[in-house]
């Protein structure tokens, strides 16, 4: 993984994805892996944007 990877915010998951032919062939799309937020509280920024979406949650 690249020190500055590829990621988005999508509802309560921060979403890692690869760029095509990163780590699969073409045909099988962009992969892309969900975790919770919740599953990485505890090593969270204070007053970061995931920080702000935990306190609503």
């Amino acid at each position: 993984m690249r020190p500055e990877h590829d990621f988005y915010i999508a509802d309560t998951s921060l979403v890692v994805y690869f760029q095509l032919y990163e780590i699969t062939p073409y045909y099988l799309g962009f992969p892309y892996f969900p975790i919770p937020i919740l599953d990485v509280a505890d090593i969270i920024k204070p007053n970061s944007p995931l920080d702000t979406m935990i306190t609503f949650t």
